[in-house]
């Protein structure tokens, strides 16, 4: 009786083994087929021509793993530790509280009738939970497959850009308390969660003010402690050949969808307040400085004096280079991304601030704008073949 059962239970085993290495390969067989010509979904929909908008969840998984393929090749070139691996992509489902969708990450479910009179939060509630009910479209269309951000951070941004450009001192000059508290009222009751507020009353201060605090109460930062180490470890990378941008971007493809979209909507509206420096004194540094404590901590929320130079660096890099990460845009196709000698068709603005390094021995240091080069040839070492993509233990879902 006890062999009998013994081996019923090896068998379950093989059997789990079994499955999950199928799992593993055949995401890793999705990965290598996206970047080939025959790759396609359907009858007519070749995965390379599409936007991050309409993918599918097995489309967002193929992604992030090839990214770690290619970050790691990157890492190995250079003799950095610790490896990416698939493992973290799983933590950072767990530490955002993210929940599998049953068909499209971006399918905003509807309130039941029955349900229509709970007010859940916003405030200091996890992105990707309440961008499930309090979530407006990044684009004004009449489709539905959008990007979405949450609908206080696209009423707050959008409003800021409309008015908040030029203003002195903005995101550092603090709001009134009281005006923000009632800020956090609106955005907090629903059905409509502050959807279309005029802002009458309200100061461009307060609104910025009320925007940084958002983003400082996410429970998990918009860049995740999860990949804290590795976003300073990429500030390492040599900006020759546009290196240290593809490391950046490849990483950033490792956020769920919700850090990534409000990221990028984030760094849009830095980079036009910087835009306006000589007016509002608010230069790309100094808003680095303000906000990398609020989106890139480390998970004991303790940083030494370099760390946190490290981390306005970063912030800084990826304000002044914005528009080459840009992945979730409509007009861009994220596995041409994956190219190594990929580089954003619409050349950066040269800014007559330099631009913070640290060097591979950790000194500090600035690059001129006019060394830093953007006319991208292809990287041999770091094609698809030089590391093999990793393998991983279940499905993921982001």
């Amino acid at each position: 009786m006890s062999n009998a059962i013994g081996s019923k239970r090896s068998l379950h085993r093989s059997h789990s083994l079994v499955a999950r290495k199928n799992e593993a390969s055949g995401l890793t067989s999705r990965v290598a087929s996206t970047m080939s010509a025959g790759s396609r979904r359907g009858s007519n929909d070749d995965v390379g021509t599409m936007w991050y908008g309409i993918f599918s969840q097995e489309d967002i998984d193929a992604l992030a793993v090839a990214a770690i393929q290619r970050l790691r090749a990157l890492f190995v070139l250079h003799g950095f530790k610790p490896l990416v691996t698939p493992e973290v992509l799983k933590l950072l489902q767990e530490n955002c509280g993210y929940i599998p969708p049953k068909k499209k990450w971006w399918k905003w479910k509807k309130p039941a009738k029955e349900d229509k009179d709970k007010n859940d939060k916003v405030m200091t509630v996890a992105l990707c939970k309440s961008i499930e009910y309090a979530s407006m479209a990044c684009e004004n269309e009449s489709t539905f497959n959008l990007r979405r951000i949450p609908i206080l951070a696209y009423e707050c941004i959008n409003f800021l850009k409309a008015n908040g450009l030029k203003s002195n001192g903005i995101f550092r000059v603090n709001g009134s308390e009281r005006r923000m508290a009632q800020l956090a009222t609106v955005f907090d009751a629903g059905p409509k969660y502050g959807l279309g507020f005029s802002f009458e009353g309200y100061t461009v201060y307060d609104v910025a003010d009320f925007l940084k605090r958002y983003i400082r109460g996410l429970p998990e930062p918009l860049l995740t402690t999860e990949l804290y180490p590795f976003f300073l470890k990429c500030l390492e990378v040599p900006v020759e050949n546009g290196a240290r941008i593809k490391a950046f971007r490849w990483l950033l493809m490792l956020l769920p969808p919700s850090h990534l979209i409000l990221l990028e909507q984030m760094l849009e509206l830095f980079s036009m307040v910087a835009g306006f420096a000589e007016t509002n004194q608010m230069t790309s540094n100094n808003l680095a400085r303000i906000f990398s404590p609020n989106i890139l901590k480390p998970k004991n929320d303790k940083q030494a004096l370099e760390e946190f130079q490290s981390c306005s660096f970063v912030v800084e890099f990826m304000i002044e280079n914005f528009d080459q990460f840009s992945i979730t845009s409509r007009d861009v196709r994220p596995f041409e991304i994956l190219d190594t000698s990929y580089m954003a068709k619409k050349p950066r603005k040269e800014t007559k601030s330099h631009t913070s390094v640290v060097a591979s021995n950790g000194s500090m240091g600035v690059v001129p704008p006019s060394s830093q080069s953007h006319d991208i040839p292809p990287i041999p070492s770091l094609a698809p073949q030089a590391d093999p993509a990793p393998t991983v233990d279940r499905k993921l879902s982001f």
